[in-house]
């Protein structure tokens, strides 16, 4: 039981410690994402249940290859291996895939492989219920996935409601000072209807970026 002594301790201890450097604070949001919001406790609470619950879709992650990139299986394989968070699935365009079974490794791995016929942003977002998606690409600085690097974006795009959440800082907003960068997280619904994903343009459309630095 909480009494008022140990808010009053709590606070105290608190206030002596000072702010909390960004790096902590993101530290403090992971936590707070993974143990104390109300789809974490609701997950213990079913898990100590026994009780069977549906995917919460709104933290759902599905990874989707960048229309026309040039995949580098191996090194996408890799890269989701490593994963804190596990994505909810892969979507490719078949036209983008160079082998029916050049991606049998996330299936063994648990990781769902939907090819689809489609080859547009469009098409890849029609193709999951997913509430967000992570563009893989095989460019230069687009690659280069740790261990949180879902996580992180995750964690920041539900903590601050914005369209994507990218490199480019540790939680700060990001705009045409700051440009976003890969690895980039996308609500699904800011590409349904897109030909193309143009991160300067999205920029200068009221679109919302947040960025958090690629460091474990």
């Amino acid at each position: 039981m909480v009494v008022a002594q140990d808010v009053v301790g709590a606070v105290q201890n608190a206030v002596a410690l000072g702010a909390q450097t960004r790096h902590e604070y993101l530290n403090t949001l992971r936590t707070l994402f993974l143990h104390h919001s109300v789809p974490a406790r609701l997950k213990q609470l079913a898990d100590e249940l026994a009780l069977a619950m549906p995917a919460n879709q709104s933290r759902a992650v599905s990874v989707v290859l960048a229309p026309g990139d040039d995949l580098n299986a191996a090194a996408l394989i890799d890269a989701l291996a490593i994963q804190s968070w596990k994505p909810h699935e892969v979507i490719v365009s078949s036209a983008d895939v160079p082998s029916p079974r050049a991606l049998d490794e996330l299936t063994a791995m648990g990781v769902k492989v939907l090819t689809i016929d489609g080859s547009t942003w469009s098409d890849l977002a029609r193709a999951t219920d997913a509430h967000w998606v992570a563009v893989w690409s095989s460019a230069a600085g687009e690659n280069h996935w740790h261990e949180n690097t879902l996580l992180d974006r995750l964690v920041v795009g539900e903590a601050t409601g914005s369209d994507g959440v990218g490199a480019g800082g540790v939680l700060c907003v990001l705009d045409s000072s700051r440009r976003i960068s890969g690895p980039v997280l996308l609500k699904r619904t800011s590409i349904l209807e897109v030909s193309s994903v143009d991160l300067d343009q999205w920029h200068n459309a009221g679109r919302r970026f947040f960025g958090v630095e690629d460091a474990q």
